[in-house]
């Protein structure tokens, strides 16, 4: 999946601004880790429309990845939190994953890019809203993410940490496999 928005990306940056099309996987990975996303190098250089590129770039098949997944589903029926999503992706590609998942209904709000004025985490700016925002102290939020950075910035702001990946990272609260396996760790958040 994270091919196709690639490649789409590279689509973009070639036909939309005529960039060489040798160039443009290096200018995007150098985008990417120079402004946090491709999208924001893009803006700065090429005085890019966002939501123009947004939607280009988050215009895939889903349906073609994403299936409803009941673990997902019994573990948020059972929790009794707030959820909130805040994503470096667009609202639209967002709700079309949490619906195709069929667990739209139990996330309280979605906060996208454009809700950060397109700062992504790992930078500061979108933990201080969602922190403000809610009212939460941040020791009771847990972060769930599949970034490094980004669950280093949480722990900077001292969130609970749970990252998702095929590695163990003892530095985080828990480290789990893949997001279905968080329900084999909810007894231990539930006084976590």
């Amino acid at each position: 999946m994270f091919n196709l928005i690639n490649n789409k990306i590279n689509q973009y940056m070639t036909e939309s601004l005529s960039i060489n099309s040798q160039d443009v996987n290096q200018m995007r990975v150098r985008y990417f880790y120079e402004y946090g996303t491709t999208l924001n190098g893009l803006m700065k250089h090429h005085n890019v429309d966002p939501i123009d590129y947004l939607e280009f770039v988050h215009d895939i098949p889903l349906e073609d990845f994403i299936v409803p997944n009941q673990i997902l589903g019994d573990f948020f029926e059972k929790a009794s939190s707030t959820n909130v999503i805040f994503s470096n992706a667009y609202y639209p590609y967002i709700k079309k994953i949490l619906s195709l998942l069929s667990v739209d209904e139990y996330f309280d709000n979605i906060h996208d890019i454009v809700d950060f004025e397109f700062t992504p985490k790992p930078f500061a700016l979108p933990y201080k809203k969602v922190i403000e925002k809610y009212r939460f102290k941040p020791e009771d939020i847990i972060l769930i993410d599949d970034s490094v950075p980004n669950l280093h910035k949480a722990k900077e702001f001292n969130m609970k940490t749970i990252f998702v990946g095929n590695k163990k990272m003892d530095e985080f609260d828990f480290s789990i496999n893949k997001i279905e396996d968080i329900i084999d760790i909810y007894e231990k958040l539930i006084d976590f």
